[in-house]
């Protein structure tokens, strides 16, 4: 089909049910379950090594992120503090 680059996939951790991007990422909590299952995506994507018939994949968007104060998305002025309790 001529793809040669995925934007995906979104790796954030699913902290706060307010987000609105809770839909396009693994929605757990669990950063160590998150690795693993971005990895295995990014495997099925791009195969054991790149080549003609793979598709970059590019991981997003900072790694292990989430949703912000309030639960809002970091996208926003609103949303610019970084919250990670614990």
């Amino acid at each position: 089909m001529g793809i040669s680059i995925a934007l995906h996939p979104q790796i954030d951790l699913f902290t706060d049910p307010r987000w609105g991007r809770t839909s396009g990422n693994f929605a757990t909590e669990n950063a160590e379950l998150t690795g693993k299952l971005g990895a295995a995506y990014i495997q099925g994507l791009q195969g054991s090594s790149l080549g003609s018939t793979s598709v970059s994949a590019m991981a997003k968007h900072f790694s292990g992120g989430g949703p912000q104060e309030d639960g809002i998305d970091a996208h926003f002025e609103e949303g610019k503090n970084q919250v990670y309790p614990g």
